[in-house]
């Protein structure tokens, strides 16, 4: 009768202890949970950025393809009053002042 009584109170030791571990791997599962959340929102973030910059580089790149065309315009331009600059000059050039 001892010896049962004493199989009895290890088996109900057992249990508690049994259950004190199942409660601290819940506790770990719900850290694990909650990380794997955090990461979730931080990688949709990232993207979000990400797509953000894409744009942006996009738009820069809009900016500059725009900026270079003023550019060889600006060149064209200069290039064209030069010209017409020494047939100016040419033309005054003609002209004696006495």
């Amino acid at each position: 009768m001892q010896e049962t009584l004493g199989k009895a109170q290890e088996g109900a030791s057992n249990v508690v202890r049994a259950g004190e571990l199942l409660e601290e791997i819940a506790e770990g599962i719900a850290t694990i949970s909650d990380r794997n959340i955090q990461v979730a929102s931080a990688a949709e973030e990232q993207s979000l950025v990400a797509e953000e910059i894409h744009r942006n580089v996009d738009d820069i790149n809009s900016l500059v393809i725009q900026v270079s065309a003023g550019a060889e315009q600006t060149a064209v331009t200069s290039r064209e009053l030069a010209r017409l600059a020494e047939q100016q000059q040419g033309l005054v050039g003609r002209f004696k002042v006495s």
